[in-house]
């Protein structure tokens, strides 16, 4: 599975439009690998989304999030966890412990 993490420095975007990257992981049981990571050179959100739905990753580990941004991911089959915070790999390695990769909560 692929996650993609909207990225402030080494940490969750607090606001998905505020991005400046974004990380990309593999993930599977047991296994938080990074992959790659993708300079964002947009200031709106919806170039962001465009962005990430091109990368055609399975979730999206995010901050805050535009309901309409959401949305338009969510019909592109692309799961989306907001709220998340902390440092990038931790919140990505605390949804896969938990399980909730697995099983999105919409």
């Amino acid at each position: 599975m692929i996650v993609c993490v909207p990225l402030f420095g080494k940490r969750v975007a607090p606001h998905f439009s505020s991005a400046s990257e974004l990380l990309f992981y593999e993930v599977g049981p047991g296994l938080v690998r990074e992959r790659e990571i993708w300079q964002l050179n947009v200031d709106d959100p919806m170039q962001t989304a465009l962005k990430i739905a091109e990368s055609k990753p399975d979730v999206l580990v995010c901050g805050g999030i535009q309901n309409f941004c959401k949305n338009w991911l969510e019909r592109r089959g692309i799961a989306v966890f907001s709220n998340q915070k902390g440092e990038s790999s931790a919140a990505v390695s605390d949804l896969n412990a938990s399980g909730f990769l697995g099983s999105p909560n919409k």
